[in-house]
């Protein structure tokens, strides 16, 4: 950095307050100064991330930077862009943003700007894109030397496992639409343990020697002849692990026909990501949806390396100390809080255990109906769609009014949240209403206790439990949090297996559950969590041995993606 910062800083306050009418709080300063370094910032919820983020942003755009603002999804990057607008035309600097819905020449002007918002999806695809036509870099990449990430966790940890990967999708032929829909036929015949099993190193499925001689005496349709055993004896292990692991409403959603990948840490559902590998088809087939085309990789990127391209980076969230030694030794970025403006008076209530799923259930539908009675409002998060939906169930048989907030009905999220602060008002939520917007609380809300957050079963990172309950007590106001947890939960399979989980389960019946069940679900949320660093390490290290591998027969490891 040049010049008088704290100048250009004084200078950005005043254009905060001459066009937004905003007094800066000490604390939104302090955020916005340590972005000026390679930091993630962790600021609480309600803290106004946004504004400081501008003001760093702003700041950097003033000493000559050309950078890009990289949020977690569209609604946010035209929100944060139209809002903040007025403070960079008051300083000079242009400003536009980038989303799915932007048209190519719109796209094109975007990039001109001074500061551009997106999502670090809609950059990089943009990127990929302009080097396909060009076979060189994209040159708004070269003109961009920064970036800043907003919910810097949820895009550099919880987003960096899957690559960011345009695809030509060929037609699938006869034959092979025949095997798809064959085995998703016949895949619930086989059963675990007879003729299948998981393999525990991979989660892949296996026929066992009992299974494969099942396979041979299924009558098989003509056009299936072209195929060698093999070949069919894969797509059925495909078809039955989709059948075993591949839930509605938990990993993917159908909507307008058509299946969509759920992020597990967002909630929300993605245009650009489809399943690889002939999964895609696979669920297509047990849904009894139209095979789309089999993706072929035409290009390729990680969000890891798009960061790595940006000689300043740098990010803010309202939870990363959990992440701070990943986020070090991968980025190079240091972790650094900023205190609340004002002292939180959340108060987080003890976990309440139950030894089945619909005793958790009856457990959080009593607590919703004692808070609305009170006057509060209630915002309960849930794991999946599939869990919201099944609460919404529970809440409507005992007569208590809700809405409910998940990836079916994205484009209501802002009419949702804009109503979650009022007085009686119930919120059942997937994680996306955890990220990005403030719950405002009405007065009687407020005088009432403020906003109760339930989180109605523990998630697969102790983050993201951390960022729901942070929705409550925001600014200084008054709220409560609860975490809700059961012997059937499910990341005790996702961390033990069915008979570990089982295991964990009769204990908890015989220890009636209470704080040893808390525990368990505590340590399997490590283990989940420490599963997944090793998964990003895997992808980092794939990626890098596949980019020598391709730059050893002069290919470009971006436009000439070899297979995995």
């Amino acid at each position: 950095m040049t010049g008088n910062l704290e100048g250009v800083i004084d200078e950005i306050r005043g254009a905060v307050s001459k066009r937004l009418g905003i007094t800066v709080r000490p604390s939104q300063l302090e955020a916005a100064r340590r972005l000026l370094t390679p930091t993630v910032v962790e600021m609480d919820t309600g803290e106004g991330k946004t504004l400081a983020t501008a003001i760093a942003v702003a700041a950097l755009a003033r000493q000559g930077h050309l950078v890009l603002v990289a949020t977690s999804n569209d609604y946010l990057a035209m929100r944060d862009a139209k809002w903040m607008g007025g403070i960079y035309d008051e300083l000079g600097l242009s400003v536009d943003h980038v989303t799915r819905a932007s048209a190519e020449t719109d796209r094109e002007a975007a990039y001109g700007a001074d500061v551009v918002y997106g999502t670090v999806g809609e950059f990089g695809f943009d990127q990929l894109r302009g080097e396909l036509q060009t076979r060189r870099r994209a040159d708004w990449v070269d003109r961009f030397d920064t970036l800043v990430v907003d919910e810097a966790d949820s895009v550099l940890i919880d987003e960096a496992r899957m690559p960011l990967i345009i695809t030509a999708h060929l037609a699938a032929a006869p034959h092979e639409a025949g095997c798809f829909r064959w085995s998703a036929d016949v895949a619930p015949s086989f059963l675990q343990g007879e003729d299948f099993c998981l393999m525990p190193e991979s989660g892949m499925v296996a026929l066992t020697r009992q299974g494969r001689h099942k396979l041979l005496r299924l009558s098989m349709p003509p056009t299936l002849d072209s195929l060698t055993l093999t070949e069919i004896q894969h797509r059925l292990e495909q078809a039955i692990w989709v059948l075993q692991t591949m839930h509605a409403g938990t990993t993917y959603v159908v909507d307008e026909g058509r299946v969509q990948v759920v992020d597990e840490y967002s909630g929300r559902t993605s245009a650009h990501r489809k399943f690889g590998r002939g999964v895609q088809q696979a669920i297509e087939a047990k849904e009894g949806l139209p095979l789309t085309g089999i993706a072929q990789p035409t290009a390729r990127i990680t969000v890891q390396d798009f960061a790595k391209q940006f000689s300043h980076l740098c990010g803010i969230t309202g939870t990363a100390m959990e992440a701070k030694h990943e986020l070090r030794r991968v980025y190079g970025l240091t972790v650094s809080r900023v205190e609340p403006f004002r002292p939180s008076r959340r108060v987080t209530w003890p976990p309440t255990m139950a030894s089945t799923k619909v005793h958790q259930w009856r457990q959080i539908t009593e607590e919703v109906a004692q808070m609305v009675a009170l006057g509060r409002c209630v915002l309960v998060g849930t794991r999946t769609v599939n869990q919201s939906q099944s609460l919404s169930h529970e809440l409507a048989s005992h007569k208590i009014k809700h809405v409910v907030l998940n990836a079916l009905n994205p484009h209501r999220e802002a009419e949702i949240i804009a109503q979650a602060g009022r007085s009686g008002r119930v919120t059942v939520a997937t994680n996306m209403a955890g990220r990005g917007t403030d719950i405002c609380l009405d007065d009687r809300a407020r005088s009432a206790g403020g906003l109760h957050v339930i989180v109605a079963e523990p998630h697969a990172a102790a983050r993201i439990d951390r960022q729901m309950m942070g929705r409550a007590g925001r600014q200084g106001d008054p709220g409560s949090a609860r975490i809700f947890g059961s012997a059937e939960d499910e990341i005790l399979r996702l961390a033990l297996g069915p008979s570990g989980a089982a295991k964990v389960a009769a204990q908890a019946q015989r220890r009636h559950g209470g704080r040893w069940l808390w525990n368990q679900l505590r340590r399997c949320q490590r283990l989940i969590e420490r599963q997944h660093q090793r998964e990003r390490a895997a992808l980092a290290a794939s990626e890098g041995t596949l980019a020598e591998a391709a730059k050893t027969i002069g290919l470009d490891p971006r436009l000439d993606p070899l297979p995995e």
